[in-house]
């Protein structure tokens, strides 16, 4: 099975298939071109999962205590939820705002 090298630094024997092989050809690149934009988008997307772990936006922390999304805006604008500002944005880490919970 040829490496990756061998296959995208020499190009010669894709480019000088005969003519009515071309649609096939490219058709194969396009579907490969399809499968690695995928892993490349996966990638990405996993990467920014497991940047903030256990980060949540006040609805879902809202949906997971069961509580009211404006308690926990009210909360966080006055101090009393531990958050992280992400821009304009509050972030929470469930896991703090439930231990700052039992101590209050």
């Amino acid at each position: 099975m040829p490496g990756l090298d061998d296959v995208v630094f020499n190009l010669e024997p894709l480019l000088s298939c005969p003519t009515e092989k071309i649609p096939l050809a490219l058709a194969a690149l396009s579907a490969a071109q399809a499968q690695l934009c995928a892993r490349l988008l996966s990638a990405s997307a996993s990467a920014r999962e497991s940047a903030s772990p256990g980060l949540v936006d006040a609805p879902e922390l809202a949906r997971q205590l069961d509580l009211p999304e404006s308690w926990i805006r009210s909360r966080a604008r006055s101090g009393r939820l531990p958050t992280v500002r992400a821009g304009r944005y509050y972030r929470f880490d469930v896991a703090a705002v439930r231990a700052a919970m039992v101590k209050s």
